[in-house]
């Protein structure tokens, strides 16, 4: 199967590069976190402008989640802290679970507010009224909207509430990366019947995409990474030599670049597969673990090889390495996500997929 991109890919990939290049390039970084809104509103502005946002909540977006996986590699290659990322995953996640009841949700994104999905591992009732408390959650500190999502008795429930409703506190709080989030706690809020109600086990495969959409995101990071390490050992010089001559520098690159070029696969493979209509969970889940891995390993070899340069400051290394304990945690627990893949890895056994693998198409 070729997994390489089109010439389409490549000139979304190209124009993506080319706005953020201008307006949040990660040597400013710095300067862009020291500002109340801590992240580059042009980029912001310039991304929405080009239509971007319509790849995750538009009409079409369950056939655009390879490009959509392609934008947020872009966006990984920045250590871009901006609401993109939430409002596009809130979109997609109205636009594929809430029906009707997310027409509010893609509207508001598509008209530039931010959205934020926010999921509860429990919420009390008291009738209409709902108590509980999530923490960290991406540009809850800023969204316009909140896609809430908790277990009810038959499912997942979904609720799409205002940040400013009766019984909502936000209390702004900053990921490792510098990027911006909140604890959300509802305190008897009135948000009534869920606006749509799925099993568990949508809500587990839609967790899946939006991990593997997290994935794509890690992918730029290492890529960076790698990028940056590169350049730096053939500068270097330690012993009368550039240390990238030394066989062990070597080693850790080409482990380096291994991960790089598996985890580019298993994410375009995994949402090339939601996008066809073929069975993807087991991918999805595989792809975001693996990655996940790789792109702390990735910024691990990568501050090594710098001599540990890649943590001051005033050096944007650490930016990338942070990115990807942020992103990474965003995922979820390990364990739940070990657990959850090895239910899925149980339930895709017990499927045939020899017919499937005969016909897949090749992308050309």
């Amino acid at each position: 199967m070729d997994l390489s991109l089109s010439e389409e890919q490549v000139a979304l990939r190209d124009m993506v590069g080319s706005i953020l290049a201008t307006h949040a390039a990660p040597e400013n970084l710095n300067e862009v976190l020291g500002t109340d809104e801590r992240y580059s509103v042009s980029a912001e502005q310039a991304l929405r402008e080009a239509g971007l946002i319509e790849l995750g909540a538009g009409e079409d977006s369950d056939t655009n989640l390879v490009e959509l996986g392609i934008l947020l590699s872009e966006l990984g290659y920045v250590a871009y802290t901006g609401p993109f990322h939430a409002s596009v995953t809130a979109g997609l996640t109205a636009q594929r679970l809430l029906g009707d009841a997310g027409a509010a949700v893609v509207s508001r994104v598509e008209g530039g507010g931010i959205a934020a999905v926010c999921e509860f591992t429990a919420l009390s009732f008291d009738g209409s009224a709902a108590s509980g408390n999530a923490s960290g959650i991406e540009w809850a500190d800023g969204a316009d909207l909140l896609v809430v999502s908790a277990p009810v008795a038959d499912g997942i429930g979904l609720w799409v509430v205002a940040p400013d409703a009766e019984g909502v506190q936000i209390v702004p709080q900053r990921g490792m990366d510098g990027s911006r989030s909140g604890s959300v706690t509802l305190s008897g809020a009135p948000i009534g019947a869920p606006a749509a109600v799925i099993t568990a086990k949508q809500w587990r495969a839609h967790s899946h995409l939006l991990r593997v959409l997290r994935a794509a995101d890690l992918v730029g990071v290492m890529r960076r990474v790698l990028e940056m390490t590169v350049t730096h050992v053939k500068q270097r010089e330690q012993f009368g030599k550039f240390i990238g001559q030394f066989q062990a520098v070597q080693h850790h690159l080409a482990n380096l670049s291994l991960d790089l070029e598996a985890s580019t696969n298993m994410v375009n493979h995994a949402l090339w597969r939601e996008s066809a209509g073929f069975e993807s969970e087991r991918a999805a889940a595989e792809s975001a673990w693996f990655v996940s891995d790789a792109a702390v390993r990735a910024t691990q070899v990568g501050n090594q090889l710098h001599g540990g340069i890649g943590f001051m400051k005033e050096y944007h290394l650490h930016h990338f390495h942070n990115r990807s304990a942020v992103q990474r945690g965003r995922m979820g627990s390990e364990q739940v996500r070990l657990a959850e893949l090895g239910d899925v890895v149980i339930e895709a056994a017990e499927l045939d997929f020899t017919e499937e693998f005969m016909d897949w198409p090749v992308q050309k």
